[in-house]
């Protein structure tokens, strides 16, 4: 990897991460850099695997390079020593990492934001195999501000690069990523007094403006 590429990335997580906690944030920053890693042509998958730490064992996405490095851009939630963003060999901790079904993960993840936090119901036979207590978390709503204000900021990253630039190659993921967006927006209309500063909830209120005015045309054309 390029310096340039290197510092691009750094820059992105930057920008999208802000002053979030990188603990729980992990996937969501790996689908949104995995996005803008597509746009300039940068072979990779994303993988998940566990990280063995002195206490416990914590599931963890990264993104795998072509040539066998890693990007972790949440890598400060596993090692308050790691750089913001790891990017260099994996670490002999990181173990069993693997490519999994991403579009699922992210369908869950979207189900949450449309959902005010609930989890997508589990089916029957997997929770027969759970203790109560178990079933508890998986039933436990999640605060979703600090994913929308995630999804508010790598949304408007993407649109203007994408916008600046049309011969820049852009997959079809961006494409249904923007949708998404458009969905959470207008189901989390009422959150935006929620966001923390007027400048994440002006750019929250033109993406909400612009939803709209999607969703309208979309209604209204034959």
């Amino acid at each position: 990897m390029t310096d340039e590429h290197a510092y691009l990335i750094t820059k992105f997580v930057d920008d999208v991460l802000a002053d979030e906690e990188p603990d729980n944030n992990c996937f969501i920053m790996c689908y949104t850099l995995s996005l803008y890693l597509s746009i300039y042509d940068i072979q990779h998958t994303i993988k998940s695997g566990n990280v063995n730490t002195p206490t416990k064992n914590i599931p963890h996405y990264v993104i795998a390079l072509n040539n066998e490095e890693i990007i972790d851009p949440t890598a400060k939630q596993i090692d308050e020593n790691n750089p913001k963003v790891l990017i260099g060999e994996m670490p002999p901790n990181y173990e069993d990492f693997k490519v999994r079904n991403n579009d699922e993960a992210y369908d869950d993840f979207e189900y949450q934001l449309l959902n005010d936090g609930a989890k997508k119901p589990l089916q029957d036979m997997y929770l027969r195999n759970l203790n109560p207590k178990d079933i508890e978390v998986e039933n436990k709503r999640v605060d979703i501000v600090p994913y929308l204000r995630i999804f508010i900021r790598s949304a408007c990253i993407l649109k203007e690069i994408v916008s600046q630039n049309d011969q820049l190659y852009c997959p079809v993921r961006i494409g249904k990523y923007f949708l998404s967006t458009d969905k959470i927006v207008i189901k989390n209309e009422n959150k935006g007094k929620e966001l923390g500063n007027a400048s994440l909830l002006y750019k929250f209120e033109c993406l909400l403006v612009n939803a709209k005015s999607k969703l309208s045309q979309n209604q209204h054309s034959p």
